[in-house]
């Protein structure tokens, strides 16, 4: 079990405790329940008052007013047991209260709905122990449901959290788990002595137009051509990337990336009198230390 405040990141000042928003849960694994498997069940509370939006740091605010309770599960397989095969499965569901925050585009904004969402993942993935390079190759599948009617009295986008949307959804943190589907191919290599290379090939659909799509930070885009674009192909793009990373000694890894966005039509529609669209290129290189 645990129980936290939500800290807001000040540049050149002391972060922000949110004390207006309390994040906690319940949560508990066995490795008896599924063979050569890992079980996990939690229960999640997001609970932030009226005041949470007062809390201002330097690139967000407070969460607006919510009571969201997630109840999910987490199967994988144990590492090695399966003969080169693995799996890892996924699923949660929401109930509670959500409020739009302020500044939302007006047919939803200040509205306080019922929060009832879901979320999916599924992979698989098998590893050629054996061959040259040990690769891993792998299939995603990943959904998070979308509000398909902003004038009822429900909010039916997943609610994503607090989470480490870089890892999952592409380099390029185009996406969040909400409103979305996804399907993915991965590869993994280890072609010289302990450097790893990861390639991997995503494909992005919004859940529904009928809702905002949402960047990796949870946030909608409202602006700029965006919004609520419900004649819109939900087709919103592909991306490809490529990151390489070596293990320096034992106290860090230097790694490097690259990776290209390709604009599908949903993007092409909401922008087309904004002055277009064009894909978008990518890359860093960074290094980690471990001390």
């Amino acid at each position: 079990a645990f129980a936290s405040s939500v800290v807001l990141p000040v540049n050149q000042g002391t972060d922000i405790v949110n004390w207006d928003e309390v994040f906690w849960g319940l949560y508990a694994q066995t490795k008896g329940l599924i063979p050569k498997g890992t079980a996990e069940f939690y229960f999640l509370g997001d609970n932030a008052n009226t005041d949470s939006q007062n809390n201002v740091g330097t690139v967000q605010r407070g969460n607006s007013p919510r009571d969201i309770y997630t109840l999910g599960t987490h199967l994988k397989s144990v590492p090695g047991a399966l003969n080169g095969w693995d799996y890892d499965v996924e699923l949660a569901g929401q109930l509670g209260q959500f409020q739009y925050p302020r500044g939302t585009p007006v047919v939803v904004n200040g509205k306080k709905l019922d929060q009832t969402s879901y979320a999916m993942h599924f992979e698989g993935g098998y590893t050629l122990t054996n061959a040259w390079a040990k690769p891993r190759f792998g299939l995603i599948f990943n959904q998070a449901s979308g509000d398909d009617d902003p004038l009822d009295e429900k909010h039916e986008t997943f609610v994503n959290l607090f989470p480490t949307n870089h890892k999952f959804y592409g380099a390029m943190d185009f996406f969040s788990w909400q409103n979305m589907r996804e399907i993915a191919a991965t590869s993994t290599w280890y072609p010289v002595g302990k450097l790893k290379a990861t390639l991997n090939f995503h494909v992005f659909w919004l859940q529904t137009t009928e809702d905002f799509s949402y960047n990796a930070t949870q946030a909608a885009r409202t602006t700029g051509g965006y919004g609520i674009r419900p004649n819109n192909s939900s087709g919103f793009g592909q991306e490809l990337d490529l990151i390489l990373s070596y293990p320096i000694r034992k106290f860090g890894a230097i790694e490097g990336g690259f990776g290209h966005f390709f604009t599908g039509d949903y993007v092409d529609e909401s922008l087309a009198n904004t002055g277009g669209t064009h894909d978008a290129n990518w890359c860093y290189v960074q290094l980690n230390l471990a001390f």
